[in-house]
């Protein structure tokens, strides 16, 4: 079990005038089992002109977040009609991914969840700069919501590394499990944790030297896995 709470759930809203997103059913879900509050968030970038085209734009910005916080009303309604105490805000003029790490750190939220952009076939293997940024800086656990299938005894895979590669910190192992455990909890799920480490044979294909130079014995391939597995117990254990 974790002793993480989840009170405080920030849902990014790209569009508040679609319907209802993946990402807003799954706080909702969340917020069911957990009793937490749910703010619906949505940041418009300022415009990008000058002079008269400035003004234009701001006017057209003032116009859509004054429609999107509509579209966030009618959205919160709902879900306060189902008990869930939900705010809303819009904010303008920033830049999105910092607009949603400012709010997350402003309200306190614990979660923030955000909803998978839809690409063309050859974007699917990128994520936007929004997502980007939020993976790289967000301070509370992520969660980037694609699917609509409701959660029933999920299977949450928490993937760490106990070599802390890339200067990752020593702490955030303890933290990705915290978090998944939580998460299991609130919809009865399990947690399995993970981490994928390369053979000493798959370093060759790294440097210049012969192969013959560089071919690890099947003695050497086991002393290695056997400390890879009890760095990974260990992580397991903080």
């Amino acid at each position: 079990m974790s002793d993480r709470t989840f009170n405080r759930i920030l849902v990014a809203i790209i569009d508040p005038q679609a319907a209802l997103s993946n990402a807003v059913r799954r706080a909702r879900e969340l917020a069911r089992h957990s009793g937490a509050q749910i703010e619906l968030f949505n940041a418009i970038s300022s415009p990008i002109s000058e002079g008269v085209a400035h003004a234009q734009a701001e006017q057209f910005t003032r116009l859509e977040a004054s429609r999107n916080r509509l579209g966030l009303e009618h959205m919160a309604n709902r879900m306060r009609r189902e008990g869930i105490v939900v705010d809303t805000r819009v904010q303008t003029g920033v830049p999105v991914h910092e607009a949603i790490l400012s709010e997350a750190q402003k309200t306190g939220a614990d979660l923030v969840v955000v909803q998978a952009r839809k690409h063309k076939l050859l974007a699917r293997l990128l994520l936007t700069q929004t997502d980007c940024e939020l993976i790289r800086h967000c301070p509370v656990p992520l969660l980037i919501v694609k699917g609509r299938a409701a959660w029933r005894r999920p299977a949450i895979l928490a993937a760490i590394d106990p070599y802390h590669a890339h200067d990752k910190p020593y702490a955030l192992d303890g933290e990705i499990i915290s978090a998944a455990r939580a998460i299991s909890a609130m919809v009865r799920g399990s947690v399995l944790a993970a981490h994928v480490y390369r053979p000493l044979d798959g370093y060759k294909t790294d440097l210049w030297i012969g192969a013959a130079a560089l071919g690890a014995t099947a003695a050497q391939e086991k002393s290695h896995a056997r400390e890879v597995l009890k760095r990974f117990d260990g992580a397991l254990r903080h």
